[in-house]
């Protein structure tokens, strides 16, 4: 016998051998396994961090407000240099999942939950008003006449953050009554803290309302900063609502050189905010 006709007599003999391991493994073990469908996604962010501008285009200029008829040309809003970095190795992670309450004609939900590493940086970019160049018949979205930064970029530093979104037909509920699209739980290590914040008038004389450092904890820890809140997208506009930031007695702020004017000016001191308490507010962002 050559050698094909040997291998070819060696898997035939091992067909029923195969057969009737499959068959047991069906009958005896596969009634109790369950599985877990979905899509699982994590977000690696390089060590440079994820960047871009925004420019928000106001096309209908200034109204409402005294001389606003001198600035009815369309303005910006400019947001310089954002990015978003969480060290080596740092991952954002989604779990996606699909499902209905109901074999036909129920209400069907698509589920994400997602989960923000510890020590997840944003820097938010200067803030700047320009001129829009939507409505200038130059063809392009771009902007010009950009003033000097009104607000300085920021770093802000978050902890281990998680929050779950449902699309379709909401069934989840939060800290405010109603079913939620967002909701944010989470029990931020060591608070949310902010550095170089520094809000400038543009004008001459160039002075700035700024201070070193800002954090921000539960009124009763510096070790955390719980929060629950749940956003929704209403008639009205984005809702937000704060069940709670902080704990049951609030925030706790605490900021560090509290400046007034140039930056060589002398500083006021420290200030702190004792159990700054924002629990059942609702904030809500519309055009207008």
């Amino acid at each position: 016998m050559n050698f094909k006709k040997l291998a070819l007599a060696a898997a035939v003999a091992t067909v029923p051998a195969v057969g009737f391991s499959v068959e047991t493994l069906e009958d005896t073990d596969l009634g109790g396994v369950s599985g877990q469908d979905g899509i699982a996604v994590d977000i690696s962010i390089g060590n440079a961090g994820i960047g871009t501008s925004v420019y928000l285009h106001d096309t209908d200029g200034l109204a409402g407000v005294a001389s606003a008829s001198a600035y009815s040309f369309d303005g910006a809003i400019v947001i310089n240099n954002m990015s978003i970095a969480a060290g080596t190795g740092a991952t954002i992670g989604l779990e996606i999942d699909a499902g209905d309450n109901a074999v036909s004609s129920g209400a069907p939900i698509l589920n994400i939950a997602v989960s923000l590493p510890a020590n997840l940086t944003i820097v938010t970019g200067s803030i700047h008003v320009a001129n829009s160049q939507i409505d200038d018949g130059v063809g392009a979205r771009g902007v010009d006449g950009t003033t000097a930064a009104i607000l300085s970029s920021m770093t802000v530093v978050l902890g281990a953050t998680t929050m779950n979104i449902q699309l379709g037909n909401e069934a989840q509920t939060g800290s405010i009554v109603g079913s939620d699209m967002i909701v944010l739980s989470s029990s931020v290590t060591s608070g949310i803290s902010v550095s170089n914040f520094s809000l400038n008038d543009a004008s001459v004389g160039g002075g700035s309302i700024a201070m070193g450092s800002m954090t921000v904890t539960d009124s009763g820890s510096s070790a955390q900063l719980g929060v629950a809140a749940d956003i929704n997208v209403t008639g009205a506009g984005l809702q937000i609502g704060l069940g709670t930031l902080g704990d049951g007695g609030g925030m706790a702020v605490e900021i560090t050189d509290q400046r007034l004017g140039s930056a060589g000016a002398a500083t006021l001191g420290d200030v702190s905010l004792v159990g700054l308490n924002l629990n059942g507010t609702t904030i809500t962002i519309s055009g207008k």
